[in-house]
């Protein structure tokens, strides 16, 4: 017996942060199990940067600071190529302010380190779920578009020439 094959929308994670302990124990998160497909976990910016040169995540989860390119430099490389890409900050207490701050760049959310896994996965998802709402939506756009297009493409209807009729009544109304 053969069981039905239900396609489920894994949504690709990038982890990006320059401690190993940290990339370890991030990576180490039941993804899969959530709706997550863990697709990379680098070690800095700079190897992040050319991995999205071919790659497109829909969410990253990177450190503020790390040598080379830092989690904001990152982000706004990630969002110029991928605009719909979700970002979350993993902070230091001491980035709080850093942190918030860049929420104005397009970052999806942060984290402040130490953070339990059940908050790392409750945010991830949160941004899987906005990822969703907004792939649902822009679908219905491009459908709204087309029929729109499809409608632009029907004969347009004939204008009626009533110029003959309109010059009798016009002599019926002068008399």
């Amino acid at each position: 017996m053969t069981l039905p094959v239900i396609e489920v929308n894994m949504y690709k994670l990038l982890i990006v942060d320059d401690e190993l302990v940290i990339r370890n124990g991030l990576s180490s998160l039941p993804w899969e199990e959530n709706g997550i497909e863990l697709s990379a976990v680098l070690k800095n910016g700079v190897e992040a940067e050319e991995w999205l040169d071919d790659n497109e995540p829909d969410i990253i989860l990177t450190d503020i600071r790390m040598p080379g390119i830092n989690g904001i430099e990152l982000a706004k490389l990630a969002l110029r190529s991928y605009p719909m890409v979700k970002i979350i900050l993993l902070s230091g207490y001491g980035e709080f302010e850093y942190a918030r701050d860049a929420l104005r760049y397009g970052i999806f959310d942060y984290i402040l380190k130490p953070s339990t896994p059940d908050e790392i996965i409750s945010c991830i998802k949160k941004a899987a779920e906005r990822k969703k709402n907004e792939t649902g939506q822009n679908e219905k756009m491009k459908k709204l578009e087309e029929a729109v297009s499809d409608l632009s493409m029907l004969p347009k209807p004939k204008e009626e020439t009533l110029t003959d009729e309109a010059d009798e009544i016009d002599r019926i109304i002068q008399y």
